[in-house]
């Protein structure tokens, strides 16, 4: 029997006569059992020949089974870089030493289940796509256990790799939290008292001053301290303002260390505009830009939603990411580029803040969100900015990560959450006139999750009310049968509507109505043009507050 003949030759039949059905049957059963298996798989016979090829190995690496069945599978048309044996091929063969020589690197280890299987894994290319794969590669044997083949199958563990960092990452930044809180307030008192007494001491070795140098021309010889009055005369200011700069400085990590461990404290939270910030830390980092003559380039997406949050926070994150970017370029030509981004499929916002500088030192690349981490300490750099800026992003509920090459430069990508990661938010949008009301939806829905529906008057407003409430209800004033006071009053009677968020949009700045609708609670009112845009942005606010 051939390879697939044996694999499939004790496969069950679909109508309990086994014996009776046709290898093809059984054939097409195996190929079927191996589809239905939603980890990428293939096998491949004494030759190395690929005979089995499922459909979650055609999805994960594109490439159709018709393309590599009866073929010998180079690596390189699965993933990106050099050519190495596959582990099946080298698990077909029992070559230890190549085992070992190609994948020892990889971690390598044996099959807790058989042990004659091995695994592995590493984080390569895949249609582009950096992915973390781990490797299964075990013999295939018949009922007489001869070798007839051998399987490997490809385990995504991207994903699970990715929050497991995270995860563990959120670990250890809450446990250096709590330690780091504790040594800032250990150091802040002695170092407080340094700096207070400083002052003094030097205010006193000036009323002194002249009292030293009468000594020192009495008796040059005498010395205090081990010191002599002329070295003193000439350098204990000198002494005195080095230890003052030398504790300011450690007043400075101290300050850092407690803006570190005081990430969670913040609470004054509102909507603001990412583009807003990262063009506040643009203007505050430019002396250090024109000083280091680096050029930033900006791509900012348009029309982003609203961020709810500190200004200030992600202003100190980005302004943290130029200043590491532009210290880490060490050229004539160091360009910066930031962009933003809305993530329709998540309600995210990036900010990618990249340079073309050196590149992060691969010996501090696994632990540069840690506290005190820098290769820049000759420069007076703390390690503390990256370390503050992961908490500030997790404060918000985001996330940051990092992409770097070698003298090639590096990628900080935040993420975060905007008013629109929550569930599916539903807009009423009430008006008479159809072209104002398919105006007003289309917009909403083209630059924003949100699920709008439609009325067209106050009486059918009201019925669908009641069956389903809407997160915000965006009403004109003036209508026909019902108009928006009657809406609104309904509303402020029924406890259920009382406090809906409710958006007016009239045409008549100043009309008595107007007024007798904000006696109401109804604050929020757009008045007849207005820009689209503007509508948007004010959606957003109304339902975040």
């Amino acid at each position: 029997m051939s390879c697939s003949q044996e694999i499939c030759h004790n496969a069950p039949n679909g109508d309990g006569c086994g014996r009776e059905n046709s290898f093809k049957t059984k054939s097409q059963w195996c190929i079927s059992l191996l589809d239905g298996t939603p980890m990428p798989a293939f096998a491949i016979n004494l030759q190395h020949q690929v005979v089995l090829w499922n459909r979650a190995c055609e999805i994960l690496t594109s490439i159709p089974r018709e393309k590599v069945l009866f073929h010998r599978l180079d690596s390189r048309m699965l993933y990106g870089g050099p050519y190495r044996p596959l582990l099946s091929d080298l698990v077909l063969n029992m070559d230890e030493d190549a085992i070992h020589k190609w994948y020892d690197a990889k971690n390598l280890c044996h099959s807790t289940i058989i042990p004659e299987a091995y695994e592995a894994s590493d984080d390569i290319v895949i249609q582009g796509e950096k992915r973390n794969i781990i490797f299964v590669a075990a013999l295939i044997r018949n009922a007489d256990g001869e070798v007839v083949g051998a399987v490997e199958s490809l385990l995504d563990h991207t994903d699970r790799s990715q929050l497991l960092n995270q995860l563990y990452q959120a670990q250890k930044m809450d446990v250096l939290g709590s330690l780091v809180a504790g040594v800032a307030h250990e150091i802040n008192n002695p170092i407080n008292l340094i700096m207070y007494n400083l002052p003094l001491l030097e205010k006193i070795w000036k009323d002194m001053l002249p009292i030293i140098k009468e000594q020192g021309i009495r008796a040059p010889q005498k010395k205090y301290g081990g010191l002599t009055c002329d070295f003193l005369e000439n350098n204990l200011l000198q002494l005195i303002s080095d230890m003052d700069m030398a504790s300011k400085r450690v007043a400075a990590i101290v300050a850092g260390l407690k803006s570190f461990s005081r990430f969670s404290a913040r609470s004054d939270k509102a909507p603001f505009q990412i583009n807003q910030a990262v063009e506040n830390a643009i203007r505050l980092s430019q002396p250090t830009l024109k000083k280091m003559n680096v050029a930033i380039e900006l791509d900012m997406e348009n029309d982003l939603p609203a961020i709810p949050g500190n200004l200030q926070n992600i202003e100190q994150v980005i302004l943290n990411l130029i200043i590491n970017a532009s210290q880490a370029i060490e050229h004539d030509h160091g360009n910066i580029r930031i962009t933003t981004r809305f993530r329709q499929q998540d309600g995210f916002i990036s900010i990618i803040v990249k340079d073309n500088g050196k590149g992060v030192n691969s010996a501090i690349a696994d632990k540069l969100f840690d506290p005190f981490v820098t290769d820049k300490q000759d420069k007076g750099g703390t390690g503390l900015g990256l370390s503050v800026s992961y908490n500030l992003v997790k404060a918000h509920q985001g996330s940051i990560s990092f992409e770097s090459q070698l003298d090639q430069g590096t990628a900080f990508t935040i993420l975060l959450p905007s008013v629109l990661k929550r569930k599916p938010l539903r807009i009423m949008v009430v008006d008479d006139d159809p072209l104002i009301r398919e105006l007003l939806r289309d917009v909403l829905v083209q630059h924003r999750p949100y699920i709008v529906e439609e009325a067209s008057n106050g009486i059918e407003a009201c019925i669908r009310l009641g069956a389903n409430r809407p997160d915000l209800l965006v009403m004109d004033l003036f209508m026909p049968e019902m108009n928006g006071i009657e809406v609104c009053r309904v509303l402020k009677n029924d406890p259920v509507l009382s406090d809906m968020n409710v958006m007016i949009i009239t045409g008549h700045e100043g009309h008595p109505l107007v007024a007798d609708i904000s006696q109401f609670g109804f604050i929020n009112i757009l008045y007849k043009p207005f820009d689209l845009e503007d509508f948007v942005k004010q959606v957003d606010n109304i339902l975040i507050s």
